[in-house]
């Protein structure tokens, strides 16, 4: 385990921690708290990257961290997953001005969300929401999907088959 490789892991974790923080409190439609829900899917996007790049860094005591992330989506309801799954749904509807690997970055910070986060909490209506995203992502992939295997970023595990829509993903990944 690369130590600079844990010190992201760190790094993000501290970002997840600290987009939580500074949104508790505010009203669901004030702007900053808006911009704190994109923060927060950001991190936990880079942190699946890392995780995903480097397997051994799983094993990184940093990431026990996230324990204090779950609690707050327990306590507080998945608000700003919600939102983040809005964005995406906006996002469908106007390929042209975001493009396809943006719908693609929103769809893969959910993944991440779930695998990094969503041990223990109540996720029925977000996986309900992600299937219908899901197949909208499907029908427009035909038209806007199509990226090249370098415009997919490293540490993109092969379950997140929108990076290569409509094309089925690749068995592996290699030095990915």
């Amino acid at each position: 385990m690369n130590p600079s490789d844990r010190a992201e892991v760190a790094r993000r974790v501290d970002g997840i921690l600290r987009a939580i923080a500074q949104a508790e409190g505010l009203p669901t439609s004030d702007e900053r708290r808006r911009q704190l829900c994109a923060d927060l899917m950001s991190e936990v996007y880079e942190l699946g990257l890392a995780l995903n790049r480097d397997p051994s860094l799983r094993q990184a005591p940093e990431l026990a961290r996230l324990s204090q992330a779950r609690q707050h989506f327990e306590e507080e309801g998945l608000f700003e997953v919600q939102f983040h799954v809005g964005r995406l749904s906006q996002q469908l509807s106007s390929l042209e001005a975001q493009g396809w690997a943006a719908v693609c970055w929103r769809r893969s910070a959910l993944a991440f969300f779930i695998e990094l986060l969503g041990q223990g909490l109540e996720l029925d209506l977000l996986l309900e929401d992600l299937s219908g995203l899901d197949e909208a992502i499907r029908a427009a992939a035909d038209r806007e999907g199509y990226l090249r295997e370098e415009e997919i970023p490293p540490g993109i595990p092969v379950s997140h088959e929108w990076w290569w829509a409509p094309r089925s993903p690749p068995a592996t990944r290699p030095g990915r």
